[in-house]
């Protein structure tokens, strides 16, 4: 089991269990417990994030800010049992231009798009995903070049 997934597990309380399957309005926060207790209300309490269990892509992350004309965001490919070995297909990133684009630049540009595209996908690892910090490096080193 993932990190993430025990983390969502732990939000878990015996009231949120007991209002998620009751028809219940309100109960003590800490179901056991008689004296010096809030009460929760069962209309706020939210429901087991069930994503962290699924298989395939995560949702994109945000842009990077802009270096050299380009940005790039990154997501990961979720993998564990019983997922299928190839249950992502496609890359783990996106670039794109960014900041004032001129005429000139325009080549240029493309240019580093398409090598900095070549690298990601370099990177990309066995599990489809690219570690950020070595994106980051890598566009840095772009902008040297």
């Amino acid at each position: 089991m993932r990190h993430e997934q025990l983390d969502e597990i732990r939000t878990t309380t015996l009231s949120k269990v007991i209002c998620r399957n009751t028809g219940l309005t309100s109960i003590p926060s800490k179901a056991f417990r008689i004296n010096g207790n809030p009460t929760l209300s069962c209309s706020g309490v939210s429901d087991i994030d069930y994503n962290k269990w699924k298989c395939g892509w995560s949702i994109w992350e945000s842009w990077t800010q802009c270096v050299n004309f380009l940005r790039f965001r990154l997501r990961t490919c979720r993998r564990h049992k019983p997922c299928a070995a190839n249950i992502c297909t496609g890359n783990a990133f996106q670039v794109e231009a960014c900041g004032f684009l001129t005429r000139a630049n325009i080549p240029r540009i493309r240019f580093n798009i398409r090598s900095f595209e070549l690298l990601l996908s370099q990177q990309q690892n066995i599990n489809g995903t690219v570690n950020l910090s070595d994106a980051q490096n890598a566009l840095r080193n772009l902008a040297t070049h």
